[in-house]
């Protein structure tokens, strides 16, 4: 988890000011395909057993691509927000996001240990998949930079 959230912490100072550069969408973009390497990873080769040379590289690479991915999500999300939105009715998106974050997070971390690893899998993968879905949608309307 600390790798994760080192990379996050990074992650979050450089793509922020990238999206101040080259935009919001095509930062968003990237932090999708990112998020989707880690869910093909366990979909496709699956998690390896303890004994597995590579088991803790295969563990790190996922954490930081991970913490890569959040950072995205964690730092572009709220400035598209907030271009989106008028002062008050941004206050209250904002405080929806949070609340469904928070939610979503509380949620699997409770139901979780109890589901396969098949089923998070694909939970990821469908929830990074709507993601990338809002981000076309998104993209579409017009939101590329915040000047």
């Amino acid at each position: 988890m600390s790798t994760s959230a080192a990379f996050d912490a990074v992650g979050s100072y450089i793509f922020g000011s990238m999206s101040d550069r080259i935009g919001r969408v095509p930062i968003l973009y990237g932090g999708f395909l990112i998020n989707m390497i880690p869910v093909l990873m366990v979909s496709i080769i699956g998690v390896p057993g303890n004994r597995d040379s590579n088991a803790y590289a295969f563990i790190f690479l996922w954490a930081i691509l991970l913490g890569i991915a959040d950072a995205v999500w964690m730092t572009v999300t709220p400035s598209i927000i907030a271009e989106l939105f008028q002062d008050r009715e941004s206050q209250s998106a904002f405080a929806s996001f949070t609340m469904w974050r928070s939610f979503t997070t509380a949620m699997m971390s409770l139901v979780g240990p109890f589901l396969p690893l098949q089923f998070r899998t694909a939970l990821l993968g469908g929830s990074i998949l709507l993601a990338g879905v809002v981000q076309i949608f998104v993209g579409s309307s017009g939101i590329q930079r915040n000047d």
